[in-house]
């Protein structure tokens, strides 16, 4: 039905914007919204926060689309399916802008630019970033270790092994900086394709990576550095290790909880080297399925967002000297 009142979508966005704000005040006055964050945590875990306190409730935990008020005021096909690739692929800045209000039409979405600020509003983009990306990360995961690090680092900030043979690390670019983080998919993949050293070392990456290859390598550089704690809240993952996890691993995660010493048993100790050392996958893995004897799977227990989260928590145990 096409809609002949010009104030229509002004009366639902302030209706929806009501709501969705005492959504997120009730949140925060209960303890559970932003206010927890920590000084230290990445972007995505503080848009993860601000997108459970501001948006969820149409878009869904998901970011499909599907949220409770969305199904319940029959509007779910009006709401973006923010796990598609379009929403993924965009640049951070311009999917920000979309967020507070700017260069889009006339829609249900309330623009957030006159509640939130940039700084928030770009958090909620870099979180919804990883909504659509999670597959293509893992994957360009193996594909940056396999074909990237040796120049740029396992951390992306330059000064793999290679490029230090070659005598090239001063022109090795940083790619955990905004200007590659942010980027558009398709910038950074051409940015990837078009980069070469001044002497013309390599040769172009589109001959050694197919176009799939190349949008997953994408997807990890744009949610790189934090690696697994890019994808998880470590905040949320501190309450469900302090609730399900200090019996045996401790309050400090060191190995010794009361369990640990009742069963006179050697629980992981977090915050060794060795323990950080462990790949994200086989952390996570670990946590859902269990171990040995006594570590229990928790894939029964606990949400995959949960099992995400305690795994990016357990990671910031360890404490470089």
């Amino acid at each position: 039905m096409r809609v002949k009142h010009k104030n229509y979508f002004s009366r639902k966005t302030t209706m929806l914007k009501k709501i969705l704000l005492l959504t997120a005040l009730t949140t925060l006055s209960l303890g559970f919204g932003t206010q927890t964050m920590a000084s230290d945590e990445n972007p995505s875990s503080e848009g993860r926060q601000l997108f459970n306190s501001y948006c969820f409730l149409c878009h869904g935990a998901t970011g499909r689309g599907n949220g409770s008020l969305a199904i319940k005021l029959g509007i779910t096909e009006s709401v973006a399916d923010l796990t598609d690739r379009k929403y993924g692929g965009m640049e951070t800045k311009e999917l920000a802008m979309l967020i507070a209000g700017y260069n889009r039409k006339p829609s249900l979405m309330p623009a957030w630019g006159g509640t939130l600020n940039a700084k928030q509003i770009t958090a909620i983009a870099t979180y919804i970033h990883t909504l659509s990306l999670r597959g293509s990360y893992i994957s360009g995961k193996g594909i940056y270790y396999s074909t990237c690090a040796v120049c740029h680092g396992a951390r992306g900030k330059g000064g793999g092994a290679v490029a230090k043979q070659l005598e090239l690390t001063d022109r090795i670019p940083d790619l955990t900086t905004p200007k590659y983080t942010q980027m558009s998919e398709a910038k950074l993949i051409e940015t990837i394709v078009n980069y070469s050293t001044m002497d013309d070392k390599f040769e172009k990456w589109d001959t050694r990576l197919n176009e799939r290859a190349l949008k997953d390598v994408a997807s990890y550089i744009r949610l790189n550095p934090t690696g697994l704690q890019t994808l998880g809240n470590s905040v949320n993952g501190k309450t469900v290790f302090l609730r399900n996890c200090i019996a045996c691993h401790g309050k400090e995660g060191k190995g010794d909880g009361i369990l640990a010493g009742l069963l006179n048993a050697t629980m992981i100790n977090y915050t060794t080297k060795d323990s950080a050392n462990i790949s994200d996958t086989e952390l996570v893995h670990v946590i859902s399925m269990g171990r040995g004897e006594f570590m229990p799977g928790w894939f029964s227990e606990l949400s995959e967002y949960d099992i995400r989260d305690v795994a990016a928590y357990v990671r910031t145990l360890y404490k470089k000297d």
